[in-house]
Formats: C-alpha cells, sequence, structure tokens
C-alpha cells in the first residue's frame, strides 16, 4: 500500500512536468505556479470531500494542546523513540532533497543550456522511472524489510544525487536523473513503511500529522534556503532578459547529497519492524 501511495504522488509530479516547460515557454512561470495553485486547491477540496471518515475515534477529553504535550514529552518520546528517530531521518532526507530540487530546471536551463522543454523532459523521464520504481519497491519492502531496503537505498541514492553534478549532456543527465528518482521511489516507500510500523496505536493520526510537519515545514524552509544560498555564493551571474541572475551551481546537488546522508546515523540506531509487523497483522505475539 505504501507503493500506491507513493506512486500517486509521482503521478502528480509527472502530470506537472509533462507540460511544464511548454506552459512556461507559452505564458510565463507565474502563471504556471497561478494554475497549478488552484489546481491543487481544487482538487484538495474535493478529495476531503469525498474522503470517508474511519469510524475510529480519538479518546474525547483530551484537547489538541494536551494531546502534543503529552506526545512530546520526555517520558513518551523515550517510550516511542525510534518513531522519532525515523521522523528525524526522514526530515533529513527531505532537507537535503529541498536544497537542489526547487532549482533544477533552471539549472538544467540555464547552467547545461538545454531548452527548457529539453529541461522538463529530463524530469518527465526520471519522475517515470520513480512511478514504474514505486510498486516494485513496496514488494522489495515487504519481502526483505524496511531497515534493509532503506540502509541500501540511501547511498546509492546519494550517489546518484551527487553524480548529477557532473552531468553535462543529455543522455547523461536523464541516466542520472532515472537513477535519482527510481532511488528516491525505493527509499520513500521504505521509509514510509518503517515509520508507519513505529506509529503509536492509540495516536496513529496524529503522528501521520507529524510526518507532513517533519516532511514539509522542516524541510522546504531550510532546504531552499541552504540552496539559495549556495547559488548566490558560488553560482554565475549573467544578464537574462536584460536583468542579472545567479546561475544555480552543481554544489547544490554535492551538498543537498551530503545532507541526505546524515540521515544514516538515526536510522542505523532503529531495528527492523518487518517481523512484529506481521506479528501484529497475524495476531501472534511479536518475535524477540
Amino acid at each position: 500500500m505504501t507503493g500506491i501511495v507513493s506512486l500517486l504522488g509521482y503521478v502528480s509530479l509527472l502530470l506537472i512536468y509533462a507540460f511544464a516547460g511548454f506552459f512556461i515557454e507559452a505564458f510565463g512561470y507565474f502563471a504556471f505556479f497561478y494554475l497549478v495553485g488552484a489546481v491543487v486547491s481544487a482538487l484538495g477540496t474535493l478529495g476531503a470531500l469525498l474522503a470517508v471518515e474511519p469510524p475510529h475515534r480519538a479518546e474525547r477529553g483530551a484537547g489538541v494542546l494536551s494531546r502534543i504535550r503529552e506526545s512530546f514529552s520526555a517520558e513518551f518520546v523515550k517510550k516511542h523513540k525510534d518513531v522519532f528517530l525515523i521522523l528525524l531521518a526522514s526530515g533529513i532526507q527531505g532537507m537535503g532533497y529541498q536544497v537542489y530540487f526547487p532549482y533544477i530546471l533552471l539549472y538544467m536551463q540555464h547552467y547545461l543550456g538545454f531548452p527548457l522543454h529539453l529541461a522538463s523532459l529530463v524530469v518527465f523521464v526520471a519522475i517515470l522511472s520513480g512511478i514504474l520504481a514505486a510498486v516494485p519497491a513496496g514488494i522489495l519492502v515487504d519481502r526483505f524489510g524496511r531497515r534493509a531496503v532503506a540502509l541500501i537505498a540511501l547511498p546509492l541514492n546519494c550517489a546518484s544525487v551527487f553524480a548529477l553534478s557532473f552531468a553535462r549532456g543529455l543522455l547523461d543527465a536523464i541516466a542520472l536523473g532515472i537513477a535519482w528518482v527510481s532511488l528516491s521511489s525505493v527509499l520513500g516507500v521504505a521509509m514510509g513503511a518503517w515509520l508507519r510500523d513505529l506509529y503509536p496505536e492509540e495516536k496513529r493520526g496524529e503522528f501521520s500529522g507529524y510526518t507532513i510537519l517533519f516532511n514539509v515545514a522542516f524541510t522546504m524552509v531550510p532546504g531552499p534556503l541552504i540552496g539559495s544560498w549556495l547559488i548566490h555564493a558560488f553560482g554565475e551571474r549573467r544578464l537574462i532578459n536584460g536583468e542579472e541572475a545567479v546561475i544555480p551551481a552543481p554544489v547544490i546537488f554535492q551538498v543537498g547529497a551530503a545532507i541526505a546522508l546524515l540521515s544514516i546515523l538515526p536510522m542505523l540506531r532503529v531495528k527492523e519492524t518487518l517481523r512484529k509487523r506481521k506479528a501484529d497483522l497475524e495476531g501472534a505475539p511479536p518475535a524477540a
């Protein structure tokens, strides 16, 4: 199921990048951002209205703030330290990803010299590989374990991102883009399944919210800021359409990969959860 959820995320990116280059060349970046924002708002509202509320509800009596305080109390964190370690690892990976991803089209267009429609095509093909990898990744995770797959996928993914900084031609960019996104898909599926196995049973919905907090708020703010600083420190200044601009430099991939690789430190401290999860589903006591 985690593989299918990951697949849907890549499908949305695929639909955007399928026409991003052509749309931006015709109407500009602002029109593109407004269009994507409107589509996301409309589909999100529709999905919320159509979603079926599960029968299980949180216990009444405890307010939102008191539940949050309880979840981040020293006693609760110590008892469920593994879930917080994987949340931390996931956030570090996301931060590394956000160092380079917001600037990738600009990098390919202005540093590598690809026309915008070709740059969009490279990302399109890469994301397509992520879609194709998502479901097989879920099968691998269920067969060999969340921890094992994640610990193999992480360094390979970081290596592919680092190698992107050396790509100069179209074929290089496509090949390394496929490696980057397909391995990102495998890593994302493994981390997602690992994290869900560790959710406290009585707070599964609450910790789904914390997952978004760690993967979005804690990554999409510092990551692009680091990327922007690197671009201004190491990027090349050029005149584009009569205005001075700074071109993204390859260092964004190198630093992004290094940051993501740091997530291996909390990951190594958490044990495999596959056997325990299977035992829970079968109603048997967890294996020692």
